[in-house]
């Protein structure tokens, strides 16, 4: 069962030289019975209380732990007693926890958020908008802005897209913008958005570009607050890039796109970083491809004998805003290998193939930091080695969890994927200097550490949740 991703709020870093020492203190909560669960989230409050929110279907409660991770009591969830009831969207600040959610009665569909206080008890309900039809009966998406100020809501409905950009701390719609598909090119869908603090949002669209067709164009509207959506278009030459991650840079009020880029499958010989003014003219633009230097070919790949021309099964796995207007690009090794295990027989029944089994293996290997300066010239490079390997657990266990620091930043990971574990760091400065530390062992606690799902509490403090046959413990590591 995979469960939602919790966010984790993007601070930049200050410049800072030296690594203190420092020591781990380690909070585990109760084991909880996780099984019957859709989704569960978590908030970090004001209070000091950890709010847990569980979705059980038919069921929704608030779990409350304090500080030390101890339970306190539950609160149920009521929201409407209506059919079709649907969560959009949950967003935690330090002092609210917000539910936005649609339902259908008899006369239309309507659009509604209700607020928690700390202790988990409701506060008020609000409506924010209402449809005669059916425009908030099926599912929606949405996005929440870096500081969780703003919220975007859409769907494609009756041929055209509606977008509501909603002010979260003050519970208003701020603009509702419809898109007609005869008008804009939306026939084949939305790929990504983003919405900035200030409520501007992006919207990158599915293009022929995301189909591996030749025309490598990527195809963007801009909704500014009080004006008519802007067609950007980004043309790739010969690059496809499978994988990429858009953002908005709060601090300098740009709008960036990264990733890395392929000639060939797989292969990549070059990255990129696009960025712009937040709102932009309708506009025709190309990529500038940035080569990866000779240095980190021959690194990444293994130092082989004769140069090798192009990094395999890299990705981006993330990219972080310097407060001058550069970049921190990271790049993880992911590969996913599907086999037959070695005892499965093809079984029938008469003359039909009822099927055989499969392995999955997930790799997630070395990281690739790049830190650019903000005129996109490279400041320095660095390869971290780390090496997870595991099997049909959908890759819940694998990759990093980035911890941010006014000084530093710390990239947490499992040391290897089984019961039994080493919880490892690489401790990394602005200038490039890079620490490797261990944090702790999970020999005989009885957890499995999703990494890669750990909330940031505060400077100190990272919340990780622990997953072992539908039983889920809250780990809270602090540092010293």
């Amino acid at each position: 069962m995979k469960l939602p991703l919790f966010r984790l709020s993007i601070i930049c870093f200050l410049l800072g030289i030296s690594f203190p020492i420092t020591s781990q203190t380690v909070t585990v909560s109760k084991e909880i019975s996780v099984k019957s669960d859709y989704a569960y989230d978590l908030f970090n409050m004001n209070n000091g209380n950890i709010l847990m929110y569980r979705d059980k279907g038919s069921d929704q409660k608030f779990e409350v732990f304090d500080s030390d991770l101890q339970f306190l009591y539950e609160q149920r969830i009521t929201l409407e007693s209506f059919r079709d009831t649907r969560i959009v969207e949950i967003i935690g600040t330090d002092s609210l926890v917000t539910i936005y959610y649609t339902f259908q009665f008899k006369q239309g569909s309507v659009l509604k958020c209700k607020n928690f206080l700390p202790d988990g008890t409701p506060r008020d309900t609000l409506t924010l908008a209402t449809d005669d039809g059916d425009l908030f009966k099926k599912a929606m998406g949405s996005v929440v802005s870096e500081d969780h100020s703003k919220l975007v809501i859409y769907r494609y409905f009756d041929k055209n897209l509606h977008v509501f950009i909603i002010d979260n701390r003050n519970k208003e719609v701020l603009q509702y913008s419809l898109l007609d598909k005869n008008n804009y090119e939306l026939k084949d869908g939305i790929k990504d958005v983003a919405i900035s603090n200030d409520g501007i949002v992006w919207l990158r669209m599915n293009s022929e570009f995301d189909s591996g067709h030749e025309n490598n164009q990527l195809v963007f509207y801009n909704i500014p607050l009080g004006a008519e959506p802007n067609l950007i278009k980004i043309d790739f030459k010969d690059y496809f890039s499978p994988r990429m991650i858009l953002k908005f840079d709060n601090h300098n009020k740009n709008i960036a796109l990264a990733g890395l880029l392929e000639l060939d499958e797989n292969e990549s010989d070059a990255y990129f970083v696009f960025r712009g003014p937040q709102i932009m003219s309708s506009t025709n633009l190309e990529i500038i491809p940035i080569p990866i230097s000779d240095q980190m070919l021959y690194l990444a790949n293994g130092k082989p004998d004769k140069p090798e021309e192009v990094i395999k099964d890299y990705y981006i796995k993330d990219f972080f805003f310097r407060e001058d207007g550069g970049v921190l690009l990271i790049f993880e090794y992911e590969k996913v290998v599907y086999r037959r295990a070695n005892y499965a027989g093809t079984r029938f029944y008469g003359d039909n193939l009822l099927g055989y089994s499969n392995m999955t293996d997930h790799y997630h290997e070395n990281l690739i930091l790049i830190n650019l300066n903000p005129d996109l010239t490279q400041n320095w490079e660095k390869l971290l080695f780390k090496k997870q390997y595991s099997q049909d657990d959908d890759g819940y266990f694998s990759s990093i969890c980035t911890f941010i620091t006014p000084s530093r930043l710390r990239f947490l990971y499992n040391d290897e994927i089984k019961n039994f574990s080493t919880v490892s760091e690489y401790v990394l400065d602005p200038f490039g200097n890079v620490e490797r530390n261990s944090v702790l062992s999970t020999e005989y606690q009885d957890l499995r550490l999703r990494i890669n799902d750990a909330l940031q509490l505060n400077n100190s403090e990272i919340l990780v949740p622990s997953e072992k046959s539908g039983k889920l413990n809250l780990v809270k590591i602090s540092y010293h």
